[in-house]
């Protein structure tokens, strides 16, 4: 008896052992690719053509909100794109009253194709979805998954992730999508939320409150 019993429990630690070196192993090779994706993402950001702000036309100072009355806002040249959006949403909203998805779905619209670089601009948002999606989607428990996300959001600050939101509430219609779902299970938008004195005020003030809720 005593001996089948020993049987038993080598067994059952041996298959434990077993089941944590391949979950070991899972997390060993995911942590390589997510690496590089991450290093990636940064080349995106750090590209040298978005750390400062050149318009598409020549010569051109401002970006022209079209309207029943035209909305001319100059963005500073020598700041990044991400700040830059941010400081015009900022400046749009001061001259015409931000409440409704046109208004800001006209904004990055508007804004996006005036920049001479934009394919750049909107492809690290396209490599934001790119790698969450990828930590969504691997065989990681849900307690690593959250992590790794953590960790992509730690590495955008405040302007890069309010840009992100609109990004998202743009590409989505202003509907709550599959993707729209994923980014508030992992409370992807907590920190700008919570920003009171700064972009937590400006969600509060300028998103609709049907769309805000979306994410957090």
């Amino acid at each position: 008896m005593i001996t089948a019993i020993a049987t038993v429990v080598a067994a059952v630690c041996a298959i434990n052992a077993y089941n944590q070196s391949v979950e070991t192993k899972k997390q060993s090779s995911f942590d390589a690719i997510f690496s590089q994706l991450l290093s990636t993402l940064q080349c995106f950001i750090d590209n040298d053509s978005l750390r400062t702000t050149t318009l598409k036309i020549s010569g051109q100072k401002r970006v022209v909100f079209r309207g029943i009355k035209d909305i001319r806002i100059k963005p500073n040249k020598e700041l990044n794109v991400f700040l830059n959006f941010c400081n015009v949403y900022k400046k749009y909203n001061d001259k015409n009253k931000i409440t409704t998805y046109q208004h800001i779905k006209t904004i990055w619209e508007t804004y996006a194709k005036s920049l001479c670089y934009e394919s750049n601009y909107l492809n690290c948002f396209k490599y934001i979805y790119n790698i969450i999606d990828t930590v969504h989607k691997s065989p990681l428990d849900e307690e690593l998954k959250k992590h790794y996300v953590g960790i992509i959001q730690a590495q955008l600050n405040h302007d890069i992730l309010f840009c992100y939101l609109i990004n998202q509430i743009i590409f989505n219609g202003g509907q709550n999508k599959d993707f729209t779902k994923v980014l508030k299970q992992y409370d992807f938008f907590s920190d700008i939320y919570k920003d009171n004195d700064n972009y937590g005020c400006i969600i509060k003030s300028t998103i609709p409150e049907d769309i805000t809720k979306q994410y957090r």
